[in-house]
């Protein structure tokens, strides 16, 4: 990774920030919009994608490692709160495994 200019320069992560920051905005854009239509779509296909747990979450972002610690906690306490609303969405989907969650996916809005 340093070879390539990538690594943990305080440069780099002011840009992965700005990249998470960014990432939130569209986030919570979509999270309100999905409210909305639920408001006034009562008969919508709502979908809310679930992590497997809190723990295999918090796995997948360190296994990244792009954020600080500090991030890192800003986004399990993001999840929570957003996991509250899961309850909200017609369907929910545990996104344990990706082409299982595809599938799934595929299967409710085709039926």
């Amino acid at each position: 990774k340093e070879a390539c200019g990538i690594g943990n320069s305080e440069e780099n992560q002011a840009a992965i920030a700005q990249i998470n920051a960014d990432v939130e905005k569209r986030q919570q854009a979509i999270i309100d919009g999905a409210k909305k239509v639920m408001e006034r779509c009562k008969d919508a296909i709502t979908i809310f994608l679930l992590p497997p747990s809190i723990e295999k979450l918090e796995e997948r972002i360190r296994g990244r490692r792009t954020e600080s610690e500090e991030i890192i906690q800003e986004r399990l306490s993001k999840a929570e709160a957003e996991l509250a609303q899961a309850p909200l969405y017609k369907y929910r989907i545990c996104n344990d495994k990706v082409e299982e969650a595809a599938d799934q996916i595929a299967k409710i809005i085709l039926s």
